[in-house]
């Protein structure tokens, strides 16, 4: 009996951390409605990073997939024996968006294959995108100098996977306004899983898995990475410091793409956004940018800087003990 897969890809910042965690923790939900979500190749327990990781260990420029693929599914060989033939496996990581999905194709080979992937709109996924990077490393430039370097094609991505699961990928709009019950878990459930909607009506409680930098907290971030944090220890994390602050900051909002910027991109970004309602999700479109609403970004006065420097400086004192 073919064994069936829905491959959850992504995309960064659509609620995947919420998602995944999920699907962790309530496997018998899950197993009651014919769901199976694989424990055998975890990172931080609740994802399959890790095994695009061992996937993608047998990827090399110099070596033709087919043979990259014949080697990771031998490696691999106990993982997908766990694969269950009653019901239909979930494989979840953002990380398998970075992959070839010609080389996933070889790899899942045998295997009846669905892809699903949440896009938001573009210039909110850029803005999400830039404070991550801020967020988790020491990137101190500007969204600006961020954009020049990023990766903001939906059409080219979506082609590609396209290309390799023929009519097997499933893109759906993370959006709240289009979610079931406004939550991308109760969404993930009913669109891709098939669940009745009365089979979720339950409250899912997922608050906010992966806290995003406020518009104050970012800048404060950038200041950080560039002259508090070179000092630091390099095992020493101050993640979840940060991000304990943006959770405190009711009042600078969420971080935007600026009025520039969006003068830049408004044109590409208004092709592809066509593209994608048109070929992948004419139900749910993704609203015109023309009417996006910009915001520059937050100037910190000299007493926000000092208190924020200040609450650095005991964290620090606390943690390097």
């Amino acid at each position: 009996m073919t064994k069936r897969i829905v491959l959850h890809i992504g995309r960064h910042k659509t609620g995947t951390t919420a998602l995944q965690k999920f699907m962790f923790r309530n496997s018998s939900f899950l197993e009651s409605h014919g769901l199976y979500y694989p424990k055998a190749v975890y990172h931080r327990k609740f994802a399959h990073h890790d095994l695009v990781h061992d996937i993608r260990c047998f990827e090399h420029k110099y070596v033709p997939e087919i043979i990259s693929a014949y080697r990771a599914k031998r490696q691999l060989a106990p993982f997908f024996d766990e694969l269950s033939d009653k019901h239909v496996n979930i494989l979840s990581s953002e990380a398998f968006q970075n992959m070839s999905p010609f080389l996933l194709a070889k790899v899942f080979k045998g295997f009846d294959v669905s892809v699903v992937v949440y896009l938001r709109n573009h210039f909110d996924y850029l803005a999400s995108a830039y404070a991550q990077k801020v967020h988790a490393t020491r990137y101190a430039g500007s969204m600006s100098d961020f954009a020049n370097h990023f990766e903001l094609s939906y059409v080219s991505f979506l082609n590609r996977w396209v290309a390799a699961f023929p009519e097997k990928l499933m893109v759906c709009l993370y959006d709240q306004k289009y979610l079931v019950n406004g939550c991308v878990v109760s969404d993930f459930l009913a669109k891709p899983l098939g669940l009745n909607k009365d089979d979720i009506g339950f409250s899912i409680a997922t608050g906010n898995a992966n806290v995003s930098l406020t518009r104050k907290v970012l800048e404060f971030k950038r200041y950080a990475n560039e002259h508090l944090l070179s000092s630091i220890s390099g095992t020493l994390s101050p993640y979840g410091f940060f991000a304990s602050l943006a959770a405190s900051d009711h009042s600078s909002g969420k971080v935007r793409v600026t009025e520039k910027l969006k003068s830049q991109l408004l044109v590409e970004c208004e092709s592809e956004r066509a593209f994608v309602n048109e070929k992948f999700i004419p139900e749910t479109p993704i609203d015109s940018y023309k009417s996006y609403s910009t915001q520059e970004p937050y100037q910190l006065t000299s007493e926000e800087l000092n208190f924020f420097v200040g609450e650095f400086n005991r964290w620090l004192k606390i943690n390097a003990a």
